[in-house]
């Protein structure tokens, strides 16, 4: 019995997961743009500002109130790529590489602690 309400709540839980799927709003012409892939999010010149000595990448899409995307440890703005276009139909999106992530320099000091970020 146990075994069945697990295999149903999986099926259940796979079945919805495709449904919201194949619904995923596709982007339109003049949208911002997405990454597909990690070669194009490394291609696009993305924008870039100084901070100290440091050379911070982000993008920013969309209007309205501002809404701030960081990633974790160990990941880069490439893991927005999906939520950015749709949340920037509501909001101002600014993602950011966090120092000695993704495109933005990495420290000259060596320093990847929780305190420095």
């Amino acid at each position: 019995m146990l075994a069945l309400s697990i295999t149903l709540a999986v099926t259940a839980f796979i079945l919805v997961a495709l449904y919201f799927l194949w619904r995923w709003p596709k982007p339109q012409a003049g949208e911002p743009r997405r990454h597909d892939s990690l070669e194009s999010y490394f291609k696009d010149e993305g924008l870039f500002c100084k901070i100290g000595d440091i050379n911070v990448h982000y993008v920013v899409s969309g209007s309205g109130p501002d809404l701030v995307l960081l990633h974790g440890l160990g990941a880069s703005i490439y893991c927005w790529r999906f939520l950015t276009p749709i949340l920037s139909k509501h909001f101002r999106v600014w993602a950011l590489d966090l120092r000695g992530f993704g495109r933005t320099d990495a420290p000259q000091d060596n320093k990847y602690d929780l305190k420095t970020h």
